[in-house]
């Protein structure tokens, strides 16, 4: 399994993209949209943006991240990850 905290780096990234379930984005513009915001997020203004959106809207914002690192276990490592209690 890929490291734990590559995949939170990850995933956080994607939440941080226009990217949504309802798109069904497939693998490369999910790697696409990722490195996008990774190579631009210099000042950890993503980093920010998701602890912001724990804050303000926690159910919704917990969603999003399983989707997130869902999708980037998928996209990067080419396997869907483990529901937890599986």
């Amino acid at each position: 399994m890929a490291d734990a905290e590559v995949v939170t780096a990850l995933a956080s990234a994607l939440f941080c993209t226009g990217l949504v379930p309802r798109d069904r984005p497939d693998a490369d513009a999910v790697r696409r949209a990722v490195l996008t915001v990774l190579g631009d997020d210099l000042t950890g203004a993503c980093r920010q943006r998701v602890s912001a959106e724990a804050v303000e809207r926690p159910r919704s914002s917990s969603r999003r991240m399983a989707w997130c690192r869902e999708t980037v276990v998928s996209a990067f490592f080419g396997r869907v990850p483990p529901r937890p209690g599986q």
